[in-house]
């Protein structure tokens, strides 16, 4: 797999721009999926981002693609509405959404990969964007909003981190959950 620069990458997007507006397609639909609901389901896929982790050290130790149970490829596809959702969030959570996806499909692909050292690196390049430089990731980094003052920025931050504490209870967490899968299942399905 060829690694394109990001002026290739920003280029590819200028060119598919272009064409959705001269075939006169519509825009794409709002993101829905409430950034406290993306910050959960960050957290659930946090197993996965491990998994990758792991899988990438033993691929770098032994220099070899090595080969994903059935079992575990299962379990790696048991995450992909989440992370389809994850790519949903109305709000900025940095490089996080495109990064577990990557991460994802890395995974789900790796028989494609000519070489350990390209797995591997591509994993790791993912992962670490799945990690701030320093610490580690809060609610409040994706609240903050420049345009607003002190007191409005941790009001945000304060009702953000009250819809995580109401998403620990599993019935409503299960409740929007759904109502969040369904509507995904409408937009793209």
């Amino acid at each position: 797999m060829a690694h394109e620069t990001y002026e290739q990458i920003k280029q590819s997007i200028y060119q598919l721009k272009h064409q959705i507006d001269e075939a006169g397609l519509p825009e794409r639909s709002p993101r829905f999926v409430p950034l406290p609901m993306g910050w959960v389901l960050f957290e659930r896929i946090k197993p996965l981002i491990n998994y990758a982790v792991t899988y990438a050290r033993l691929c770098d130790k032994t220099n070899e693609i090595i080969d994903i149970s059935d079992e575990q490829m299962t379990w790696i596809k048991s995450h992909e509405i989440d992370v389809n959702l994850i790519n949903e969030v109305d709000g900025d959570m940095s490089t996080i959404p495109i990064s577990v996806e990557s991460i994802y499909t890395k995974l789900i692909r790796h028989e494609e990969y000519e070489s350990a050292g390209e797995l591997v690196r591509d994993l790791a390049y993912f992962i670490k964007h799945t990690r701030p430089k320093y610490g580690d990731w809060n609610i409040g980094m994706f609240t903050y909003d420049s345009r607003a003052d002190k007191a409005e920025n941790e009001r945000l931050e304060r009702e953000a981190y009250a819809e995580i504490e109401r998403l620990q209870d599993e019935d409503y967490f299960n409740e929007e959950y759904a109502r969040l899968v369904e509507q995904y299942k409408e937009e793209f399905e």
